[in-house]
């Protein structure tokens, strides 16, 4: 299997585990669905070009995927992982403390964003160290 076949099949490990436990999941959408009515409906703030800042640590997940898939059986490099999932958390904060009137919408999407790549992460670590749950 090729580095990028691994990655993709990584990516469907973490998705697995985020469906497994679908009351989280549900309950985090269900969360970004309400205070984005809450925030764009009920408040009338506009989306504006800033918001798509919240897509950013979302480009972390896939990364997550590649170094699982490219540090394969090598558990010296497991910490990366916790580097790479340590700074999209301090990204995440100063994206919540940069979108002022809309910080609770940013902070659903960020809890999501935060909930799919911990799972990435998780997956990753298991596929580094060979240790699998």
């Amino acid at each position: 299997m090729s580095t990028l076949e691994y990655a993709n099949w990584l990516g469907g490990q973490a998705l697995l585990f985020i469906i497994l436990l679908w009351p989280v999941s549900l309950a985090l959408l269900t969360f970004i669905a309400i205070s984005g009515y809450w925030t764009f409906e009920h408040q009338r703030h506009p989306l504006r070009r800033q918001h798509l800042g919240l897509l950013i640590p979302a480009a972390s997940i896939p990364l997550f995927w590649l170094v699982g898939s490219v540090f394969e059986n090598q558990p010296r490099y497991a910490p990366v992982l916790d580097m790479i999932l340590d700074l999209l958390v301090v990204l995440s904060a100063y994206i919540l403390f940069a979108l002022k009137k809309t910080r609770l919408f940013a902070f659903s999407v960020l809890l999501w964003i935060l909930w799919c790549a911990f799972w990435s992460a998780a997956v990753a670590t298991m596929s580094i160290t060979n240790i699998w749950l």
